[in-house]
C-alpha cells in the first residue's frame, strides 16, 4: 500500500493522498511491487489517479459505506483489484462483496480467535453456499 493521508475526524485527505502516491507509487514499482491507492474521503471515480492498479478502502467507517464510494468500487472492480480494510462483520463482508470488493481484511480474529476463527469460517461457507444472484462473486479469484 502506498502511504496516505489519514484524518481521524473524517476530514477530506484525498489530495495529500494523490501528493504522497505520485512521490511513492514509482518508487514502490521500481522495487518490483504493485502499489495500492487509498480511497479516502474527497476521492471521485475523476479523481482517483489512472495509473492505480489496486484501490485500498480506507477512511472512516461513514466514508467506506458512501455513495462516492460504491460508485467508485461498482465502476472499476472489473478492471482494478479492489480491497477494503476493516471488515470485522458478517454484514461488512457481505457488503465488500456486494461493492464488488475482491479482498478484506480485519482484526476479527485478534480478538478471541478460539470462538471467531469458527465464526469467521461459518461466514466463508455461508458465502460460498449463497452467491450473489447476480453471479458475481468478487471475493473468489477468476
Amino acid at each position: 500500500m502506498c502511504p496516505d493521508v489519514v484524518d481521524l475526524d473524517g476530514g477530506e485527505t484525498h489530495d495529500p493522498t494523490v501528493d504522497l502516491w505520485n512521490e511513492w507509487a514509482p518508487r514502490i514499482r521500481q522495487v518490483g511491487h504493485i502499489p495500492a491507492f487509498v480511497l479516502h474521503q474527497g476521492a471521485t471515480l475523476d479523481n482517483i489517479p489512472t495509473d492505480a492498479e489496486v484501490l485500498f478502502i480506507g477512511g472512516s467507517t461513514e466514508w467506506k459505506l458512501s455513495a462516492a464510494v460504491w460508485d467508485i468500487v461498482t465502476a472499476v472492480h472489473h478492471d482494478r483489484w479492489v480491497h477494503m480494510g476493516r471488515v470485522n462483520s458478517w454484514r461488512r463482508l457481505e457488503t465488500a462483496a456486494a461493492m464488488g470488493c475482491r479482498s478484506v481484511d480485519g482484526t476479527f480474529l485478534t480478538f478471541g480467535p478460539d470462538v471467531n476463527l469458527p465464526r469467521l469460517l461459518g461466514w466463508l461457507k455461508r458465502w460460498e453456499a449463497n452467491p450473489m444472484l447476480w453471479g458475481h462473486h468478487p471475493l473468489k479469484r477468476s
